[in-house]
């Protein structure tokens, strides 16, 4: 992997006309957030390319709605100052967040505006299953997130190994990280020994080699001059015969994204290198200032989209019991419309401790059916304009 340019000081940030990056997992413990905050800041492009895995959406299916972490959070803020910068942002659909493609979101296909009316603040986010993007030099690239070729991923049953799996390699990465951070509080070197196991393993069974001669086949050949993708975790820039194969990575394992210059040239920046030789120091942190604090409304708005795409799997037990308490409430409603009936013709107050009760029941079931509805107000869809 080659770095090819070096990034402008922190207190000024360089340009490309396009920069594409994938697999960043945000919502994930595993996903490298602080290091992809910190490379939001020092960049800028007149179109980004969010190519699939962005949002973790396998691991949201599992953990219960467990709040989403601060620092993935400061990312999509950037990532929507991006946007009101005039950035244009186009998100494609990848496999741990597959449920963005499916039809019955109606998101594909359409460009949302995701407004902060208090703040007047507003972020254009296009969703897709895949892209052409054409670069400065005129040539056509097919960009999607590739696990369309991954024969492992096309299996039902293998795709379920999979999920089991990646909660698995999510520890693994985990303590990795540990790893990492300790290695460089003694040596202030990044090592990741996550993603030297992994390419080293994947290379041995040929998982890498035979993904990249799915994604450059004939088919492809005939009608781009290049394909980008991501999914693997391994960034590549390599001519594959007569088409160009670009491979943004990953944000778990490594740092490193996919820009292109306003000449049409393209180029890997590894993040973790170019923060080195900038002498940047300290990873950025939740307890540091918020430079995109203005956007967080808007933030908050997605993660509410989010966790509507992936309530956790007490989603469904909430609805049913909001569904059960008004149920109950209509009858307990009724109860009370007849005995207030009862009590009016009763001349000797013997109605009056049921009305009572029923009353301080209503109450009750009222106070729980708000409580519900707090719960599940932040996955429902947001609407749009």
């Amino acid at each position: 992997m080659s770095v090819t340019s070096i990034l402008p000081p922190p207190q000024a940030s360089v340009r490309f006309k396009t920069i594409v990056i994938s697999d960043t997992h945000l919502g994930k413990k595993a996903a490298s957030a602080a290091f992809l905050f910190e490379f939001l800041q020092h960049v800028q492009c007149e179109r980004l390319i969010l190519n699939g895995d962005i949002i973790e959406g396998w691991g949201l299916k599992t953990h219960k709605r467990a709040p989403f972490p601060e620092m993935h959070a400061r990312c999509l803020d950037a990532l929507n100052a991006f946007s009101a910068r005039g950035c244009e942002v186009i998100y494609l659909r990848g496999n741990h967040d597959e449920d963005l493609g499916k039809k019955r979101h109606k998101l594909v296909g359409r460009t949302i505006r995701f407004h902060d009316q208090e703040r007047e603040r507003h972020s254009d986010i296009s969703f897709a299953k895949s892209y052409v993007h054409k670069d400065a030099q005129g040539r056509e690239f097919l960009v999607l997130h590739g696990d369309v070729f991954d024969s492992f991923m096309r299996s039902t049953k293998k795709k379920v190994i999979a999920q089991y799996a990646d909660r698995a390699y999510e520890g693994f990465v985990h303590l990795n990280g540990l790893f990492r951070q300790a290695v460089y509080d003694a040596s202030g070197l990044h090592v990741s020994p996550a993603a030297f196991l992994k390419r080293k393993t994947k290379k041995m069974v040929g998982i890498i080699e035979d993904f990249e001669k799915a994604v450059t086949g004939k088919r492809i050949i005939e009608k781009f001059d290049g394909v980008i993708c991501g999914h693997i975790h391994h960034a590549e820039i390599a001519q594959k015969e007569n088409i160009l194969y670009m491979n943004s990575g990953d944000w778990v394992e490594g740092c490193t994204a996919l820009a292109e210059d306003a000449e049409g040239n393209w180029q890997i920046l590894d993040w973790v290198l170019l923060r080195e030789q900038l002498g940047l120091g300290t990873v950025p942190n939740v307890f540091d200032p918020n430079p995109y604090d203005d956007f967080r409304g808007i933030t908050k708005r997605q993660v509410g989209l989010i966790r509507r795409l992936w309530p956790g799997s007490d989603y469904a037990d909430l609805r049913a019991e909001l569904q059960d308490v008004h149920r109950k409430i209509d009858r307990g409603s009724s109860d009370l419309t007849e005995a207030f009936a009862r009590h009016a013709r009763d001349t000797r107050g013997q109605e009056a401790g049921a009305v009572r009760k029923l009353r301080h029941s209503l109450g009750k079931l009222t106070e729980r059916a708000e409580t519900l509805v707090d719960r599940l107000s932040p996955l429902r869809f947001p609407r749009h304009s």
